[in-house]
């Protein structure tokens, strides 16, 4: 028993020394942090438990290694290759060249925390794309033209005229395209960017339609969220027939609508614009059987309505007339106004 005890007493101060000893010689490391200037950026994969390689940008980017690493061309080559578009700016990205560093990190031993500074090529130049008429939105920011800064000598590519065609075509997030551009001048594909340029955009707005409908519960009117976002361009006609059914919007029994149509004048369609919002705003007037002074509720505001109507104290139109025969009878009395007391107290549907 005693040399059973004896055994494990060695056996765990063995442990113990060895665990120590592996503590004592683990490398210590630094870290190298490779940084950008301002407007240049990398492109790195960001991933946790909710965003699984979702591509970010970040202005630097840090290396772990062991102190004393010297540091190789296979441990710098990553962090040359820089994102040359902001992504955070859409109206401002960049095409200009990386040339090195504020020293050569290649070859350099590492004993403490370092940092290297990325150095871009100086003899740029500034290609401004300015919009013809009008603006566009980036979280509410208004822009009129945006700046693409290139290396003297670069050669616009089709990359980059798609990117001039579409940049006025963003809005704020979760938004559609509020432009679409029609033409360059000049035509800048090819062109050799030997000074600072400017590019006319000459573009034409888009208008989306934004249906209204109203909430039987609170008389309100609400932005239905499941509109469709079916364009015209500003100025031009719309066909009443080419709005959407209005029916598909309402939330209530075909049986109940008295009257349902889309509050928009002729006037309106013929040169469609919008409003502050961005929006063409459509409005849904709705009529339920029992709404007789037509305000979207059916209370008994409606049932004092018909009694005064029944008493000969007040009128109607026909659409009201038809909104007040609760009972669907082709008369209008006092027999609807019950109907009406009971809806609104709940007692019937």
């Amino acid at each position: 028993m005693k040399r059973l005890i004896l055994l494990l007493l060695v056996t765990s101060m063995l442990i113990l020394f060895t665990a120590a000893l592996s503590h004592a010689t683990d490398p210590e490391t630094v870290t190298v942090t490779f940084t950008m200037p301002e407007n240049h950026y990398y492109m790195y994969i960001y991933s946790d438990e909710h965003n699984l390689g979702e591509y970010r940008t970040a202005q630097s980017l840090t290396l772990e290694v062991e102190k004393g690493h010297v540091l190789t061309a296979e441990d710098v080559e990553p962090f040359t290759v820089h994102c040359p578009d902001t992504h955070a700016n859409v109206h401002k990205y960049c095409r200009v060249t990386m040339t090195g560093w504020d020293r050569d990190p290649v070859g350099m031993e590492i004993t403490e925390d370092t940092e290297f500074f990325a150095q871009m090529n100086e003899n740029t130049c500034t290609v401004t794309v300015r919009m013809d008429e009008g603006f566009y939105d980036i979280c509410n920011e208004r822009y009129e033209s945006f700046d693409v800064h290139v290396d003297k000598g670069y050669t616009i590519t089709e990359d980059d005229v798609e990117r001039f065609s579409t940049a006025f075509m963003y809005g704020p997030p979760g938004s559609k395209p509020q432009y679409e551009i029609i033409g360059l001048s000049p035509d800048p594909l090819g062109m050799v960017v030997e000074e600072d340029i400017t590019i006319v955009a000459d573009g034409i707005k888009r208008v989306y339609f934004a249906y209204y409908t109203p909430d039987f519960t609170t008389g309100e009117y609400r932005f239905d969220h499941d509109s469709s976002y079916d364009y015209v361009y500003e100025g031009t006609a719309l066909k009443r027939e080419d709005l959407n059914d209005i029916y598909k919007y309402i939330d209530a029994d075909k049986d109940d609508i008295v009257e349902a149509y889309w509050d928009v004048t002729d006037e309106q369609l013929s040169a469609v614009h919008p409003t502050s919002l961005g929006y063409f705003e459509i409005y849904g007037r709705v009529t339920l059987r029992g709404d007789c002074n037509q305000d979207i509720l059916r209370n008994t505001a409606d049932a004092v309505a018909v009694l005064r109507y029944a008493a000969k104290l007040h009128t109607f139109t026909e659409v009201q007339q038809k909104a007040a025969d609760t009972n669907k009878d082709g008369k209008v009395n006092t027999a609807d106004a019950v109907l009406m007391l009971q809806y609104a107290a709940g007692i019937s549907d």
